[in-house]
């Protein structure tokens, strides 16, 4: 493969993601505003954590923890991107089963504080946040704009998505806002598309450098005469 042919599936691949990432946030969108104000479906609240939308979390997280360890095959740096994997695998599993939120649970039934639950669950969430933040940021740094952008630009809008929720939220409810009040639905579409669009610009990017790599080695084990 020339190096023309690979930069232009590089190409193809980040314009499938934008696209995809696109199509997923306005579905999740259209979906939850027929929840909140013509049909109270479950399957269609993009707040469920047993919803449609939650299960799309847990498979693009997934994805991303899939494409970290391809990448960790494949070159340099291996613990960092092992280490990606295994926290990218972690939240994956966590949104199937809410783990922090079972913890959270039982820490606010030993301590009778109203904020205790939340405080527990972003001690366990936070720093690996944090880790695979650096990791993405530091990956980035090695590509060029396209792909960079993406996995910049996904992890601008997973920041956006943990501010919206651990603060803006709860601002909402203390202002006596809930369920169908157009504060909190704007709340829920907006943090609830930055996550999901998020992660999916990320892996695209994952899956993106993970090609070039495996098409550079290609190349390179490839007689040259």
């Amino acid at each position: 493969m020339t190096s023309v042919d690979r930069e232009s599936i590089c190409a193809a691949l980040l314009k499938l993601g934008a696209w995809t990432a696109i199509i997923a946030v306005t579905v999740q969108t259209a979906a939850h505003l027929v929840y909140s104000y013509v049909w109270p479906s479950l399957l269609l609240n993009a707040d469920n954590d047993w919803g449609t939308f939650a299960w799309a979390s847990t498979v693009v997280t997934f994805s991303g923890a899939l494409a970290a360890s391809v990448l960790a095959a494949l070159g340099p740096e291996r613990g960092l991107k092992l280490t990606l994997a295994a926290i990218l695998a972690f939240f994956s599993f966590d949104d199937g089963v809410r783990l922090h939120e079972r913890l959270s649970a039982d820490v606010v039934s030993l301590i009778p504080w109203e904020h205790a639950g939340r405080v527990a669950g972003m001690l366990v969430l936070l720093p690996l946040m944090a880790v695979a933040f650096v990791v993405l940021w530091r990956l980035s740094r090695a590509e060029a704009g396209r792909v960079r952008g993406h996995i910049r630009l996904g992890l601008g809008f997973l920041v956006t998505a943990i501010f919206l929720e651990a603060v803006v939220s709860t601002l909402i409810r203390r202002g006596g806002w809930s369920g169908s009040d157009l504060p909190m639905v704007l709340e829920v579409l907006v943090e609830e598309g930055a996550e999901l669009g998020g992660w999916i610009l990320i892996v695209t990017g994952l899956t993106t450098i993970g090609f070039r790599a495996l098409s550079r080695l290609d190349g390179a084990s490839r007689p040259t005469g």
